[in-house]
């Protein structure tokens, strides 16, 4: 062995210092959307756009408040209001509720915009809970739980910092001593949550150690792929660095609309689903390449953003703003307006079935349908208004016939492709024949 690598098999120490220092933890904010979502994926693995159906279930049963909201506070006026829901939740939901209910940490007018945040109303005192599908009663008392910990003591602990000396080497271990539970006896864990809560043996400065110490090599892991709870997060914070601190919306998107932004990603072939991670595709990573950093920007959504939000206020005209997009758009395009043939922008994972018997181009399947990719006017996917199957879109291009009937009639179609004028157009369609009832 190196001399780097001595193991040290054995070893007398003692302790060099002692630090305590104790600390708290304030309880968290009542959820908004975005975090609900967070959590839902976290706990009960399920994706950004159930969670935001099963809540809007729970609210037309009116057991929550309304749910597309980015607020996680609630108006002066609600203070009595959200105190008896919360003695309600104890009751109904039994969460065997030790404390004396606290919300004013939670309670501020200028920090809720449209919608205050979500909370359980009192339709819990008279509503069939055990009645309730599995997934709205686990989101209610989610929703329940996070009212009850806003309303909880701060999380108490005694940070301890030791030091000790071996053989001329400083070595150092921290742990926690919890000194009073607060709002985390009423928090869930998620089986992925690690235990923070380490604590350590009584020490004391002087004191003699005695034991076996080794050094290792270990490596650092790259950063992880985003999953939907931690690329919702992701949406959520883009770009705060360049919104103003009072301002109300930040982010990529709102609480509402962030899901749907993550499924239309997925579903158009930019990205995809594997296992808990959400990954780029080539088509994505593509797209990626030959959109402008000025549009990719999160600063560009800022900028607009609080613009809007001025507008909204009457601090900012209307005309003025859309004045800006205006040449902003009319910049870009002279600035990036001409082909890049450099770029391949790859069709992902979007089905092929063939040849486009026209012009000989790849027919690929997208959520339009089946389509010439050189688009070239052969309507691959229909026959005079009438869809085809996805075989027989298979087999007119592997060269066989199909046929249907429509208000009684039987039309035969034929694998080759026939001009049709439109309004001055020329498209092109499958042949058809022998029209019979």
């Amino acid at each position: 062995l190196n001399e780097d690598d001595v193991v040290i098999r054995s070893a007398t120490g003692y302790v060099s210092a002692v630090e305590r220092k104790k600390e708290k933890k304030n309880p968290p904010l009542l959820y908004n959307l975005a975090e609900l979502q967070n959590d839902c994926s976290k706990f009960f693995k399920i994706s950004p756009d159930e969670t935001l159906a099963v809540v809007q279930q729970l609210y037309e049963k009116k057991l929550v408040t309304y749910p597309r909201t980015d607020s996680q506070f609630l108006s002066d006026d609600m203070e009595q209001t959200a105190l008896d829901v919360l003695r309600l939740c104890n009751t109904y939901l039994g969460f065997n509720m030790v404390h004396t209910p606290d919300l004013h940490k939670v309670i501020n007018n200028k920090k809720v915009t449209g919608h205050h945040a979500i909370i359980p109303t009192s339709g819990i005192a008279t509503a069939d809970l055990d009645g309730l599908p599995a997934g709205e009663k686990n989101i209610l008392v989610l929703v329940a739980r996070k009212l009850i910990c806003a309303s909880a003591p701060a999380h108490k602990y005694e940070a301890v910092k030791v030091t000790a000396e071996c053989g001329g080497t400083e070595f150092t271990a921290s742990g926690k001593t919890v000194l009073d539970m607060g709002w985390k006896r009423y928090a869930v864990k998620s089986a992925d949550d690690k235990d923070d809560e380490k604590s350590l043996p009584t020490l004391t400065g002087g004191q003699v150690l005695t034991g076996s110490l080794s050094k290792g090599e270990h490596f650092t892991s790259p950063p992880k792929q985003y999953t939907e709870d931690t690329l919702l997060s992701a949406m959520e914070r883009a770009g705060n660095e360049d919104y103003d601190d009072e301002s109300e919306k930040k982010g990529l998107g709102t609480p509402a609309t962030r899901a749907a932004t993550i499924e239309a990603l997925v579903k158009n072939g930019y990205a995809e689903r594997k296992g808990k991670q959400i990954i780029p595709t080539d088509r994505g990573i593509d797209l990626v390449s030959v959109v402008p950093d000025e549009v990719k920007s999160a600063k560009l959504t800022a900028e607009w953003e609080m613009k809007l939000q001025q507008v909204e206020h009457g601090q900012y005209s209307a005309d003025s703003f859309m004045s800006e997009i205006e040449q902003n758009v009319r910049e870009m395009c002279s600035k990036y307006g001409k082909s890049d043939n450099s770029v391949s922008f790859s069709d992902g994972k979007f089905e092929s079935a063939g040849r486009c018997p026209k012009c000989g181009a790849e027919v690929i399947n997208s959520k339009f349908g089946w389509y010439c990719k050189a688009k070239c006017g052969m309507n691959v996917a229909k026959v005079f208004g009438v869809t085809l199957s996805d075989a027989q879109v298979k087999g007119f291009l592997g060269g066989k016939c199909t046929s249907y009937m429509k208000n009684g009639r039987k039309t035969i179609v034929l694998p080759e492709v026939v001009p049709n004028e439109y309004q001055g157009k020329t498209y092109y369609n499958w042949k058809t024949e022998g029209k019979k009832k």
